[in-house]
C-alpha cells in the first residue's frame, strides 16, 4: 500500500514537471516573438494613454521593460495551453466523479480561455483609459503626468491579469456545479456576502480611486449573477 502511494506521488510529480516545462517553453517561444515585435507591443499598451509619451530614468529600464512585457505577452498567448495543462493535471482527481466527462472538460477549456481574454481586453481597452484619465485629473493642474515605461508597463500588466482572472468566476462556478460541489441555492443565499466581498476585492486589487474600483466592482457583481445562472443550468442538466 505504501509503495503504491509513493509510486503515485512520483508519477504525479513527473507529470507536473513535464507539463510545467511545456508551459514554460510555450511562454518563452511567444515571448521571443513578442520581443521581436516589441515596438508594436509597446504601441499597443500605450493606447490607453492620451499623450502616448513614456520616459525612462535608468539606463537599463527600457530594456528590462521590453523583457517583462514580452514575457507577459508570452503568458497571455499561452494562457489556453497552460489551462489545458492544468486540466490534464486535474483529471486523475476528478475522473472518478460520476459527472466527469470529456465534453465537460472541453467546455471548461473553451469557456475558460474566452472569459480570460474577455477580461484582459475589457481591462486594457475599456477600463484603463478611464482610470488613467481620472488619476491624472485628480492630480491637479500644477502637476504634469509623465509615466516611466517600467512603472506604466507593470501597472498595465497587473491590471490586465487581475481582470483576466476575475472573469474566470463563471467558468469556475459552472465547473464546481457540474461536479456537484456547489448549487444555485448556495450562491443565491450568499448574495449579501458576495456584494460586500466584491467591494472589498475591488478595493484591494485596484488603485485607490473610486472610479477604477467601480469598474471592477460592477463586473464582479455581473459575473456573480452570470455564475448563478450557469450554476442553475448545470444543476438542471443533472
Amino acid at each position: 500500500m505504501a509503495n503504491t502511494i509513493f509510486q503515485s506521488l512520483i508519477d504525479n510529480t513527473r507529470d507536473l514537471r513535464k507539463r510545467l516545462l511545456w508551459s514554460i517553453i510555450s511562454i518563452l517561444i511567444f515571448a521571443g516573438a513578442a520581443y521581436y515585435y516589441r515596438g508594436y507591443v509597446l504601441d499597443f499598451i500605450q493606447r490607453p494613454l492620451t499623450d502616448k509619451r513614456l520616459i525612462f530614468i535608468h539606463p537599463t529600464e527600457a530594456f528590462f521593460t521590453y523583457i517583462k512585457v514580452s514575457l507577459f505577452v508570452g503568458l497571455l498567448v499561452s494562457a489556453p495551453f497552460i489551462l489545458y495543462q492544468i486540466i490534464q493535471l486535474l483529471i486523475p482527481y476528478i475522473k472518478d466523479n460520476e459527472k466527469y466527462s470529456r465534453g465537460f472538460l472541453s467546455s471548461i477549456f473553451i469557456s475558460g480561455s474566452v472569459f480570460f481574454y474577455l477580461g484582459a481586453g475589457f481591462a486594457v481597452l475599456g477600463v484603463l483609459p478611464f482610470a488613467l484619465d481620472f488619476l491624472k485629473g485628480i492630480s491637479g493642474e500644477n502637476v504634469q503626468a509623465t509615466f516611466t515605461v517600467g512603472n506604466y508597463a507593470s501597472f498595465v500588466m497587473l491590471f490586465t491579469l487581475i481582470f483576466g482572472f476575475v472573469f474566470e468566476m463563471p467558468v469556475i462556478s459552472y465547473g464546481l456545479a457540474k461536479l456537484g460541489l456547489i448549487d444555485k441555492k448556495t450562491l443565491t443565499s450568499k448574495w449579501r456576502i458576495a456584494f460586500a466581498g466584491a467591494a472589498v476585492l475591488a478595493a484591494v486589487l485596484t488603485p485607490p480611486d473610486p472610479i477604477t474600483q467601480m469598474f471592477l466592482w460592477g463586473p464582479l457583481l455581473l459575473l456573480y449573477g452570470i455564475s448563478i445562472v450557469l450554476v442553475g443550468l448545470a444543476n438542471r442538466g443533472e
